[in-house]
């Protein structure tokens, strides 16, 4: 219930196709990712890279973070549907903070068991995730699923809890509160370049 699945946000392809090329053109930056305890392939196997630090004083040259940039100021629709959703979206128009992450899946059997962004503080009360890959798609599994649980360890607390699995499209973006427990499903792929790609930005106050 605290999933906002945005399907019907999309940038123009031209865009899109400029988001792919820059994060290819960026692998060399892609490291293997951590998790607040530091590495974990057993829990999260995936390459992610830190656009913020890599754009550090010159946001305007990345098209990816031109593009977030201006959909979180400017966009009058997204503005509107994120903060007419309920707690914490309605907080969205009053954020002013957001980091953003790219990830690549599917090198390998790659996948992030069940956690929740938020872990103290207000840096991130929201999640916002956008998909981008080559068309057709190459790469199989790459799911999100959430579940209402609690989890630890990387797994639901519950038995037989209740869960969303999505099934990212290109250009295609979904919206969730931080504290919601999710997992990335096992994702293959013959080469970095045709494997699943998101954009992770964390919305909160600073």
């Amino acid at each position: 219930e605290n999933t906002l699945f945005v399907k019907y946000l999309s940038v123009p392809k031209k865009i899109n196709n400029a988001i792919l090329a820059e994060a290819i053109s960026l692998k060399k930056k892609f490291n293997q990712a951590t998790l607040i305890k530091g590495f974990d392939t057993s829990f999260r196997s995936n390459l992610s890279c830190y656009y913020d630090e890599i754009y550090n004083q010159k946001r305007n040259t990345s098209v990816l973070l031109n593009e977030i940039d201006t959909l979180f100021s400017s966009n009058q629709e997204f503005k509107e549907v994120i903060s007419s959703f309920g707690y914490p979206f309605t907080e969205f128009l009053t954020t002013n903070y957001h980091e953003t992450q790219v990830s690549n899946y599917g090198r390998e059997d790659e996948k992030y068991d069940y956690h929740v962004d938020r872990m103290g503080g207000f840096t991130r009360i929201l999640t916002f995730v956008y998909y981008f890959f080559i068309e057709p798609k190459k790469f199989t599994g790459g799911e999100i699923e959430f579940t209402n649980s609690p989890i630890f360890n990387g797994i639901p607390a519950e038995k037989n809890p209740e869960t969303l699995k999505i099934t990212p499209e290109n250009n295609m973006a979904v919206v969730f509160d931080s504290t919601t427990p999710h997992k990335v499903h096992s994702t293959k792929s013959s080469s970095f370049n045709n494997g699943r790609f998101s954009v992770n930005t964390w919305i909160g106050f600073r």
